[in-house]
């Protein structure tokens, strides 16, 4: 019994000298090392991402929803480059590329009354990392508009005003 608790922890030890910290840990987390949350990947990929996402023009307001999102290394890997606005009125939604051009459009049209409220997103449905729910049973899952409240910004009429939070 004792040789093999000292075998184990010998075999662990040399596979953290010859494959680093990251191995060590995918032992811990049943999904899969990408998957985990606490990788210790997943912070300096996500700071990757948003200074690729900054460098390529994106304002810091839709930068911040990369926060939002599940804390796993494969959430931030295969997260869009990008960020989109869905348009919602009467039951139907488009989905176009966010730039300024676009977000004038959809802001128009919310303030004339063609649609009933706008989203901003990277995604518009939360990612499942260990140990987390699948979007749609999660309580911030609005299945009407199709989006996890919680890791969008929502755009609505405010008087004559757009607030968008």
């Amino acid at each position: 019994m004792m040789r093999s608790r000292f075998a184990m922890l010998a075999i662990l030890t040399l596979a953290v000298c010859w494959l680093g910290p990251e191995a060590a840990f995918s032992q811990s987390c049943g999904c899969g090392p990408d998957f985990c949350q606490g990788d210790p990947r997943y912070a300096p990929r996500l700071a990757q991402a948003k200074a690729a996402m900054r460098n390529t023009g994106y304002p810091d307001e839709l930068v911040a929803l990369m926060d939002k999102d599940g804390a796993c290394f494969a959430r931030v890997d295969r997260a869009p480059t990008n960020f989109h606005i869905r348009d919602y009125a009467s039951g139907t939604f488009q989905d176009v590329e966010w730039d300024e051009d676009n977000e004038r459009i959809s802001r128009a049209k919310l303030l004339n009354g063609t649609i009933s409220v706008y989203y901003k997103y990277n995604t518009p449905r939360a990612f499942k990392c260990c140990g987390e729910k699948v979007y749609n049973e999660r309580p911030d899952y609005d299945s009407t508009h199709d989006v996890n409240r919680s890791i969008v910004i929502e755009c609505k009429k405010s008087g004559t005003t757009v607030t968008c939070q």
